[in-house]
């Protein structure tokens, strides 16, 4: 099963993990002010801002995206704003680590996440905040060498002006909690990017970064004063049209992320659906579904979890019909949900309160327990769909 609204947030927060515009030199980057344009399957749905400041060696960085949406008949708003300070080397306190603090705050559906990341001597101390809930957790700090974000740019530029194909570092995002990640750009080649209405050589690059399974690349100028420097244009692929960020200015961006009547936006909902060949027989009373799900040519294999509800396994075939597209069936039964495995509740962070769910909340331990325990079918029916 595909969370379509889950899906767009995972997506929307992979774009922060791609934004940046810093200058040449580490102890005297220029302060900065940009907007781009936000673009899916070609149509204007918001805008993206990012800036940069500095006090003496302390440097803010910010990075905000305004997105407009359809989610069936309805129109959603979604806003994602992360913050990095940071000093640079020169400037760094002894006792601290160049990250001072990262926050990221996300709106969607009148409702409102907050994490903020404070970097310490030796140890992390992240605030969550979900609604009614706020929650504070003390980690150790990463003792392996990892960049804050303006560092981390101006290594990539470094990679990129030597001509190195692949340039990798360790960072922290702050859409992604206090976790270092790892960050590969891989060249892919030269193209031409309009810009301000000029043809503008630009260089792209695919970036993988660890843990986040979305398919995304930058783009940056190949020549002037801004070359390897400067985000262009960022590019991801998703269910319902590929995303595009492109450099232009506040009025078009701004303009971007307002309601016209008549303007078509992307459909968040229904472009994730998957018709099924056949209706659902008695779907209000059975208590289980198996669908066949046949992969496209194109694509070799299909994953899905195994997770909640649903279970998913290859379908097994034998003979002529081995040679077909794969296949997998795709159970969900309602009366048996998956149980957490031993690695699982052996994971701190897997049982440990996050700012999505709150494990500690005694009402959601007790629907859990409810919602765990079997009840039996008696009268209840089995359904089933290719």
């Amino acid at each position: 099963r595909v969370r379509p609204v889950a899906h767009m947030r995972r997506s929307l927060l992979a774009v922060a993990a791609l934004l940046g515009a810093w200058g040449a030199r580490e102890e005297d980057w220029p302060d900065e002010d940009l907007w781009y344009t936000v673009r899916i399957a070609d149509a204007p749905v918001g805008s993206l801002h990012t800036t940069v400041s500095h006090d003496g060696g302390r440097y803010l960085s910010t990075e905000a995206m305004h997105v407009l949406v359809h989610r069936g008949d309805d129109l959603s708003e979604m806003q994602f704003q992360t913050d990095f300070i940071e000093y640079d080397e020169a400037s760094k306190p002894a006792s601290l680590p160049r990250a001072i603090e990262t926050s990221y705050v996300q709106e969607f559906a009148k409702q409102q996440i907050k994490m903020l990341c404070r970097f310490r001597e030796g140890e992390i101390e992240l605030t969550s905040h979900n609604g009614e809930q706020t929650h504070v957790t003390v980690a150790p700090l990463e003792t392996t060498e990892w960049a804050a974000r303006l560092q981390s740019r101006r290594q990539f530029k470094q990679g990129c002006l030597a001509g190195a194909e692949a340039i990798k570092y360790r960072t922290v995002r702050p859409e992604l909690g206090p976790k270092v990640v790892d960050v590969t750009s891989m060249r892919v080649g030269r193209e031409s990017l309009l810009v301000d209405g000029v043809d503008t050589p630009v260089t792209v690059w695919d970036v993988a970064i660890a843990g986040v399974p979305v398919n995304m690349s930058e783009v940056y100028p190949d020549e002037g004063a801004h070359r390897c420097e400067r985000l262009y244009q960022m590019r991801m692929q998703m269910p319902f049209g590929d995303l595009r960020a492109t450099i232009s200015n506040r009025a078009e961006a701004e303009a971007a992320a307002v309601h016209v009547e008549g303007r078509v936006l992307p459909e968040l909902v229904y472009a994730m659906f998957v018709p099924l060949s056949k209706r659902i027989e008695s779907v209000n009373e059975a208590y289980e579904v198996r669908v066949r799900v046949t992969l496209r040519d194109a694509l070799q294999k299909l994953e899905l979890p195994t997770a909640g509800y649903q279970a998913v396994a290859p379908e097994a075939r034998a003979g002529a019909d081995d040679a077909g597209p794969p296949r997998v069936i795709v159970t969900v039964n309602v009366e048996a949900p998956s149980k957490a495995t031993a690695a699982e509740l052996a994971d701190a962070a897997f049982t440990s309160p996050s700012a999505m769910v709150d494990s500690s909340d005694t009402f959601l331990q007790k629907l859990a327990a409810s919602v765990a325990s079997p009840r039996g079918a008696k009268g209840k029916r089995r359904a089933g769909a290719a």
